[in-house]
């Protein structure tokens, strides 16, 4: 690692330094250059896209894009990238990782924070690809992640924060993570529950469910943390929001 990126990787430490970065860029490529593009239209319901009553999955990514310059205090938050944090953390504790040389996708970003936590928390910049249906920036690729535009085995960790929620072909999408992972890479899963915003149609409700998907390539379950699981809390509490996280290896 040059003397740059390692100034960097200690600036961006700072979790407050991180977001104003983020935020400075956003507003500069998004409302200055504008530079943001979406892959499909983005009233869009068809490629697979979840939609619910009022929004489509790109309908309701671009609103939290226009968000932040008309409530600053109320979105900030969003460029710190916490969120992509939760799922770096159960990795720290693993031991197997070269974060020097490991290749890394991130799928559904949305914004570039989720990019520098991941190089704050080890990996470099060289070795991060990024890929969702929209963006704004160069260190995001316009695509969809159920036909990503990547050769088989490329990557050592897969990272789909946040995203699996968005489509109505979960299954697909998992295969595709699977796809283009190595053998014996991991892959990093996030979900948010929302039952009042729900997007996709596919329930998402318990461990089991999602690691069903992963079929005979399911190596090892490192973490599962799904407090939404019916069999894990009270049903009376099952209409809060909650986050899940999913860590598992693969075999191919």
């Amino acid at each position: 690692m040059n003397v740059f990126e390692k100034c960097l990787r200690y600036i961006f430490k700072v979790n407050a330094i991180l977001g104003i970065i983020a935020y400075l860029r956003f507003l500069y490529f998004f409302y200055i250059k504008k530079n943001f593009k979406t892959l499909y239209p983005i009233d869009s319901s068809d490629f697979g896209m979840a939609k619910n009553s009022y929004e489509t999955a790109l309908e309701s990514n671009v609103y939290h894009l226009n968000k932040p310059i008309s409530n600053f205090f109320k979105y900030f938050g969003k460029f710190r990238g916490s969120r992509t944090d939760l799922l770096c953390y159960p990795l720290k504790s693993l031991g197997i990782i070269d974060y020097q040389n490991s290749k890394v996708l991130a799928v559904g970003p949305r914004l570039e924070s989720e990019i520098f936590t991941l190089f704050t928390n080890g990996f470099r910049f060289k070795n991060i690809k990024s890929i969702d249906l929209q963006s704004y920036s160069k260190l995001v690729d316009l695509g969809d992640m159920l036909k990503m535009p990547y050769e088989d085995n490329s990557f050592d960790v897969v990272f789909a924060g946040w995203v699996i929620a968005y489509t109505d072909k979960v299954e697909d999408a998992i295969k595709e993570f699977i796809r283009v992972a190595k053998n014996g890479s991991l892959i990093c899963i996030g979900i948010s529950h929302k039952p009042d915003i729900q997007l996709s149609k596919v329930p998402l409700k318990s461990s089991k469910e999602i690691l069903s998907y992963f079929g005979n390539n399911l190596n090892d379950v490192y973490f599962s943390f799904h407090p939404n699981d019916p069999n894990f809390i009270k049903k009376e509490n099952q209409l809060n929001s909650y986050r899940s996280i999913i860590v598992v290896s693969i075999k191919k």
